[in-house]
């Protein structure tokens, strides 16, 4: 079973492709801040 690396908590995402393992909280934020930073890297609004 895989843990948030975050937290430690049951993790209820795993993103091979960036390897996090990520609790539901913790995905959010993470999601968040992703699609934040893509928009500024490529200007999008």
């Amino acid at each position: 079973m895989r843990k948030c690396i975050k937290c430690g908590e049951k993790a209820q995402v795993y993103l091979p492709q960036h390897r996090l393992s990520l609790c539901k909280q913790h995905y959010l934020e993470w999601f968040d801040n992703r699609v934040e930073k893509t928009i500024k890297e490529f200007k999008m609004f």
